[in-house]
């Protein structure tokens, strides 16, 4: 069996997935996924293409969605586990997300309550653990910079 696989390809990475693989015909998974794709796929059988109204529906969603200048951090929390500050980032992009419709005290409130005992945006030393961590690549360090004006 590992033969034929070999066979088919030179590929490293598919190289080291034949046993899985093979451990998993064996078992029937193959044939579960099989089955699983096909249901996925079956929605496809009555595929209509947008019509012009839903596209302009969509093109308006769009235009609102990349018009709203939130941080899109998903607060996962991956960027706090190695951050040799301290800082909770997440809190503190909420925190600047809730600025637009919040009064500046509330605000800088909130900042302080978040970040009492921890780090600040200003304690970021810059070491780019966060960004490497971050499954929304989003500039981490550069949006910390600017939420610093939180800190009053």
């Amino acid at each position: 069996q590992l033969q034929l696989l070999n066979s088919i390809s030179s590929n490293k990475k598919i190289k080291a997935i034949h046993p899985r693989l093979i451990r998993s015909v064996r078992r029937g998974t193959l044939a579960k996924m099989i089955e699983q794709m096909k249901d996925n796929l079956s929605f496809m059988a009555d595929f209509k293409p947008l019509n012009e109204h839903e596209e302009a529906v969509i093109a308006k969603a769009v235009e609102a969605l990349n018009a709203d200048k939130s941080i899109p951090c998903t607060a996962c929390h991956y960027c706090t586990k190695g951050c040799p500050m301290g800082i909770p980032i997440p809190e503190i992009f909420t925190v600047q997300n809730r600025k637009k419709g919040s009064p500046e005290f509330r605000t800088k409130r909130e900042y302080a309550i978040v970040t009492e005992g921890k780090g600040k945006a200003s304690d970021c030393i810059q070491c780019g653990q966060c960004e490497g961590a971050c499954p929304q690549h989003l500039p981490i360090i550069s949006l910390l910079e600017e939420c610093r004006p939180l800190e009053g």
